[in-house]
Order: structure tokens, then C-alpha cells, then sequence
């Protein structure tokens, strides 16, 4: 396995107890959760912090993409190791670090998804904020295409997280929502997204 761990595009595998990595996949609009452990023992390569963006990979398939949550902080080996346990989740954070406040007029639901993409996308343009919002943006290949889609009545979204809204609408119209390890939003046909094995795994250990 070419297994490679990056955390803010740093290679940190060298650094990481290969047992502890472990991966829970979900299909849930709260996405998938990731935990490791990093061992340092001094600071040539950035320590950990919050809000750090992390990418595991096996070969070519990325296993997990998503943001370090949560970074406790341990001593160890005669306080010569610093010891910091990661727990990340998924990209659907980031998706909500903005929150929806439209009417949305009728249309067919693939539209609809992508409009409120635009939405964000220009929100965090015009205060210049937020750029993971032009990855979000950037490809929408998964989702439902124009002549795939039903139409879903006008809808008002007054506050609310992004991934709310879109999981809204994918139950109004039988579709499924999640974001996928490469940071795109994924809205299909329940039918051509086939249910996959979820648990926990402890990829490497």
C-alpha cells in the first residue's frame, strides 16, 4: 500500500502511529469521522492544530478527506514527546461554516443544489472569506443532471447549515446528499447509489 497522510498538504505519515489511524465511514449527512495519532519531538514538521485540513490516502483513492475537529495534547517518553490525538471529520464542516437565507423558486432539484453552491460561493467571494467554497463550487459532476431531475416545489431557507437544505431536498425528490472525500457535493438517484459496507476500520493496524 502507498499509503500517504497530509495534514495542510505536509506529509505527516512519518510522524503518525500507523495503529491508531482509524476511519468510520458514514453515509449520514454528518459525513465520515477519522481519528490518529501523531508523535513529534520536535517541531520541523507543523504540529497539529484545529481546523487543519487532512487527506489520507491509499495509492490513488483517498480513504478520508476532512478537517482535524478536536487536538488534545499529551506528554510523553520523559516530556520528550509530544503526543497529539486528532479526531477529524468530513467535509460537510466546512460546507456549513455558511449558513442559507433565500427563497428558491421552483425548479428541477439538480438546479436548485447547484444554486445554492453559487450562493455560498458568492457569499464568501464578496467578503473574501472561506475559499473552500470555490472547491465545493468547483465541480459538479455528481450532481443530478438537469434532465435527471425532478421538479421540487419552491422552497424558503431562513438561517439555515447548507447540508440541512440539501438534505431537504433530497428527501423531498429520492435522492441521496453526502460529501465525498474529494470535497464534492454528491446529490443522485438512491438507486444508482448503491448501499456500502459502513463500520469502523482500523485501516492499517
Amino acid at each position: 500500500m502507498a499509503l500517504t497522510l497530509t495534514i495542510n498538504g505536509v506529509d505527516m505519515l512519518p510522524y503518525v502511529d500507523f495503529k491508531s489511524i482509524r476511519v468510520q465511514e458514514s453515509r449520514e449527512v454528518s459525513g465520515s469521522t477519522m481519528t490518529f495519532r501523531v508523535k513529534l519531538y520536535d517541531f520541523i514538521v507543523p504540529k497539529p492544530e484545529t481546523g487543519m485540513e487532512v487527506v489520507f490516502s491509499d495509492g490513488g483513492t483517498r480513504e478520508f478527506g476532512g478537517t482535524i475537529l478536536r487536538r488534545d495534547l499529551k506528554m510523553g517518553e520523559a516530556n520528550k514527546a509530544f503526543i497529539f490525538e486528532c479526531d477529524c471529520v468530513g467535509y460537510s464542516w466546512l460546507l456549513d461554516r455558511r449558513l442559507l437565507n433565500k427563497v428558491y423558486p421552483s425548479d428541477n432539484v439538480g438546479d436548485m443544489v447547484e444554486d445554492m453552491l453559487d450562493d455560498l460561493k458568492a457569499s464568501a467571494d464578496a467578503d473574501g472569506q472561506d475559499d473552500h467554497y470555490d472547491d465545493f463550487h468547483s465541480d459538479k459532476s455528481l450532481i443530478d443532471p438537469e434532465n435527471n431531475s425532478p421538479t421540487v416545489r419552491l422552497h424558503r431557507f431562513e438561517h439555515v447549515l447548507p447540508t440541512q437544505a440539501m438534505q431537504s431536498l433530497a428527501e423531498a425528490s429520492g435522492r441521496f446528499f453526502s460529501i465525498t472525500h474529494n470535497k464534492q457535493v454528491k446529490f443522485v438517484e438512491l438507486e444508482s447509489d448503491p448501499a456500502t459496507q459502513l463500520g469502523a476500520a482500523n485501516l492499517v493496524g
